[in-house]
Order: C-alpha cells, then sequence, then structure tokens
C-alpha cells in the first residue's frame, strides 16, 4: 500500500516537474490553445494540436514512469 501511494506520489511529481518545463503541457487536459499560464494562445491549429499532443505524450510518459517506480519499489519493500 505504501508501494503504491509513493508510486503514485512519484507519478505526480514528474508530471509537475515536466509541466513546469513545457508551456503547452495542459493542452492535453483542458483541450484548449492556451498555455498553462493563459497567457498565450496559439494562432495555428496545426501548432495547437501538435501541443496538444505533445502533451499527452508527458502525461502518459509520467503516468507509466510512476507506475514502473510503484512496481520496483514493491518488489524491493516485499
Amino acid at each position: 500500500f505504501f508501494a503504491l501511494l509513493s508510486g503514485i506520489f512519484t507519478s505526480g511529481c514528474l508530471v509537475l516537474l515536466e509541466s513546469t518545463s513545457q508551456v503547452c503541457v495542459y493542452h492535453g487536459f483542458l483541450g484548449t490553445h492556451e498555455s498553462s499560464s493563459g497567457g498565450k494562445r496559439h494562432e495555428n491549429e496545426d501548432i495547437a494540436r501538435a501541443c496538444r499532443t505533445r502533451s499527452w505524450g508527458i502525461i502518459f510518459q509520467s503516468v507509466i514512469g510512476g507506475v514502473m517506480i510503484t512496481i520496483v519499489l514493491a518488489y524491493f519493500l516485499s
């Protein structure tokens, strides 16, 4: 149980770490053309679509990383 919580926490930290370095990481969640700060909009739909795709890639990568860390922690703690 502790390993599961640690993995989820680590996954959340990875998402936050990536989001601070990616301007458009929240496209995947919000589905908008705005940056995470809300201060920028993409005029070009193709750029906005590419950012949304990239955002989902970052989110999935972080979640998969968190799950893998959870499995490793569970193995070592058992």
